[in-house]
């Protein structure tokens, strides 16, 4: 039954990497619409679908200062894709994505999957990210490094062998535009957009047995002094946490925070003992 739910639960999530999240048809993308750095926010606040005040970028240093992309072309090309696995129409077209560098480990399918990413706008409600196959994975950057990613958009019905989403860039050439150091954490979640975040969350709570004694990064905000969600006001996912090790700490509902500790996998469920507590 529990194998059951995660199937279900996947396909959810399956559904939602596509329909929250561009590009035009042929050819290359290579100039990102409006790229920003994290580190230099823009002071005007946005209002998100649901009418809630968000900072127009994360709060300095809550990311890490990461460089992040903000494109609506690139987002409407993501949706355009996506929306029509039918066809294939965009099967073997030549594309080159720009932007920020992440790592999921999708224990759904048992492997590692390498996106390059970016939000449609500065309220991050919609995001895209391109999986691709990379030429040689122990060449790859840090996570969290910005690159630009050439290659070919290929279809595969399996997803489990193939691309997450059904479509993604092979015989791929990658430059990194800015390398990021390597974070210390297991899965530094920080690193990757609100869908990735989602789906490696989701993988971390089905499949217990793989991360339980891993360490975890996490940005989010207090839905409870020890449960954790989206930041931005979103459902989407929670993660239980204790602060014993951090000086039993007990955030008030709202505030934004940024978790690192160990995956516990204990009777009750999976929770984040954390030592790592830092409050924007």
């Amino acid at each position: 039954m529990k194998k059951f739910t995660a199937l279900c639960l996947i396909l959810v999530l399956l559904a939602s990497l596509a329909a929250c999240s561009g590009k035009k048809t042929g050819g290359d993308t290579t100039n990102p619409a409006n790229s920003t750095d994290s580190a230099n926010p823009d002071s005007q606040s946005v209002t998100d679908a649901n009418g809630n005040v968000l900072p127009a970028n994360l709060p300095e240093g809550a990311i890490n200062n990461i460089r992040e992309t903000f494109d609506p072309m690139e987002y409407t090309m993501y949706v355009n894709v996506f929306d029509d696995t039918s066809s294939k129409k965009f099967d073997g077209v030549d594309m080159t994505k720009v932007g920020t560098f992440a790592i999921l480990q999708d224990e759904w399918s048992g492997k590692s999957r390498y996106y390059v990413w970016g939000y449609k706008d500065a309220t991050r409600c919609c995001d895209y990210q391109w999986e691709f196959v990379p030429a040689d994975v122990n060449a790859l950057p840090a996570p969290g490094s910005y690159i630009s990613v050439k290659g070919t958009l290929t279809y595969t019905e399996d997803q489990k062998t193939g691309a997450l989403d059904h479509y993604w860039l092979t015989d791929t050439e990658m430059k990194v535009l800015e390398e990021y150091p390597a974070s210390k954490y297991d899965y530094d979640l920080t690193m990757m957009n609100a869908t990735l975040t989602r789906v490696q969350l989701f993988s971390i709570q089905n499949y217990p047995e793989k991360f339980a004694g891993k360490t975890v990064l996490i940005y989010g905000r207090a839905l409870s002094p020890n449960t954790l969600q989206h930041p931005y006001y979103d459902s989407n996912w929670n993660l239980d946490f204790k602060t014993d090790k951090a000086g039993n700490k007990s955030p008030a509902i709202g505030q934004y925070l940024v978790l690192g500790g160990t995956v516990m996998n204990e009777t009750g469920g999976i929770w984040l003992d954390v030592d790592y507590y830092q409050e924007f």
